[in-house]
């Protein structure tokens, strides 16, 4: 009855106004602490043989409250320069009321940079919430004991330059990847994802391999070529 009311009200148009205040108190927190504008995440894609595909990286480039702006760039060399493609704008606090299922929420906006004249275009949809949900779990963000890991392993990860103790939770084991959980500076963010059996003939995957901060990408919108 309280999900009718609230679709007439227009309210789950914008789900953030049915977020509560310590919810909206803790995203505030995981934005502070881990999405300061200029951060970045920088993944490997590799293809069945283990040779380099792709590089992908996300770099916050605008931030305030419990909302971020990121950035998505790919590069498909390694000495060539990151070329961005889509931005997406995000409530931290509505991922975070969505407890139970990755359709609870939505994107602010979502856009796509238009390849012919460069221009920033906005999509129509806005529930693609796995291009976020993906890289980070924003449970796992959250001060321990946090939620329960449906399934825990230790691997190697480069970005750390060592092993690390990762999870994936129930609510984002549909994305298949694996998250940090310790050490606690990247828990949340995806170490590590096949795609499809592990170890498989035809798998593809991708691993995390740097993290950083670059402190012209609200200025320019683009991270540097750089590596942390």
């Amino acid at each position: 009855m309280l999900l009718v009311l609230a679709n007439r009200r227009g309210l789950l148009a914008n789900p953030s106004m049915m977020v509560g205040g310590p919810t909206r108190a803790s995203a505030g927190a995981i934005r502070e602490q881990r999405f300061a504008i200029g951060n970045y995440w920088t993944w490997i894609y590799r293809d069945a043989e283990g040779n380099p595909s792709s590089w992908e990286r996300y770099t916050v480039i605008d931030a305030s409250q419990t909302s971020l702006t990121m950035e998505m760039a790919t590069k498909f060399q390694d000495d060539k320069p990151f070329v961005s493609h889509h931005r997406l704008d995000v409530d931290l606090a509505s991922a975070l009321a969505a407890r139970d299922d990755r359709k609870q929420w939505q994107m602010r906006s979502f856009a796509f940079k238009d390849a012919d004249d460069g221009t920033w275009r906005t999509a129509p949809h806005r529930d693609n919430v796995q291009v976020f949900e993906e890289k980070f779990d924003v449970f796992i963000m959250q001060p321990l004991p946090g939620p329960r890991a449906a399934a825990t392993r230790t691997r190697e990860v480069t970005a750390l330059g060592g092993r690390a103790v990762c999870s994936q939770s129930r609510r984002h084991c549909y994305t298949n990847a694996w998250y940090v959980r310790e050490p606690r500076r990247l828990a949340g963010t995806a170490a590590f994802k096949s795609f499809g059996p592990e170890g498989g003939s035809e798998s593809f995957t991708f691993e995390l391999i740097s993290t950083g901060s670059d402190p012209l990408a609200a200025d320019v919108g683009r991270p540097s070529d750089s590596f942390a």
